[in-house]
């Protein structure tokens, strides 16, 4: 049997995951609170809808990327063949 250890965990990570601009969407969306209230596109397209509505709904809920939920609008969009995710800042609690 296993040594058991008891301990409280550590208090989560806000926004979750790696630091604010530590991924490139990270990146693209710190960049973002420097013009609230526009839509930009990342550059980067994606070959599914799966993968990048999971993206999408990781911003809006702020369960990634250093964002808190509803400090950005995020959405996907099909471009061609591709299919885009564009976001805005909207602002967060200061």
């Amino acid at each position: 049997m296993s040594e058991l250890i008891f301990e409280e965990p550590p208090k989560p990570n806000p926004g979750g995951g790696r630091p604010v601009g530590a991924s490139p969407i990270g990146r693209f969306l710190a960049a973002l609170r420097e013009h609230p209230g526009r839509w930009a596109r990342f550059p980067q397209a994606h070959d599914g809808r799966g993968l990048l509505s999971r993206k999408v709904t990781d911003i809006n809920r702020g369960n990634r990327y250093g964002v808190q939920a509803g400090e950005f609008e995020a959405t996907s969009r099909k471009v061609g063949d591709s299919f885009y995710l564009y976001a805005k800042y909207v602002g967060g609690e200061s």
